[in-house]
């Protein structure tokens, strides 16, 4: 840009400056959609043409970090994170682009089981059957690991409240 000023004298003066005009551009990844609670979430940039950030978290929480890695704390749900970009291209002038993504947060589950010997409770002769019954609050699905001696790590089941048949003496960890 360049202003050139004459007067009627033939006097006359140039000043040369330059406008920078900024092509914003919001966006950021993230590792997966899907989080648990109270675990971190790493959010990584990729805008473009941008020197500031404002982060809003959809929790209430928000954050100016480049790149913030961000922990949703207590009950899950879905959360709407927004990312504005801007470009501060001179004082008192800034250029902005904004975008967002759903992020899922699942809450973290609370096993708990009850065993249950089935049959006559004083008949302590073998083998023993045991029924689990499963009070887990908060799981969409179950893995038991019986850790018994003759197989394990094999001794496993994924119903909701299994049965199981003790053949040998001992104690067991479920």
């Amino acid at each position: 840009l360049i202003l050139r000023s004459d007067s009627m004298h033939t006097c006359d003066k140039a000043f040369r400056d330059s406008v920078y005009v900024p092509n914003v551009f919001a966006a950021f990844s993230i590792p997966e959609d899907t989080s648990c609670s109270n675990e971190s979430v790493q959010f990584t940039n990729e805008s473009e043409d941008a020197n500031e950030y404002m982060w809003s978290f959809g929790d209430g929480t928000t954050g100016s970090e480049e790149n913030p890695l961000h922990t949703y704390a207590g009950q899950g749900g879905s959360y709407n994170v927004n990312l504005i970009a801007v470009n501060n291209v001179h004082p008192g002038m800034s250029c902005t682009d904004t975008t967002s993504q759903t992020v899922y947060v699942y809450p973290i589950p609370d096993a708990d089981f009850i065993p249950n010997k089935t049959g006559n409770p004083h008949d302590c002769s073998l083998p023993e059957e045991y029924h689990f019954a499963n009070l887990t609050q908060g799981a969409e699905s179950y893995s038991w690991d019986f850790y018994t001696s003759e197989n394990p790590g094999e001794q496993t089941s994924s119903v909701n409240s299994p049965d199981f048949l003790y053949k040998e003496a001992g104690e067991y960890e479920i």
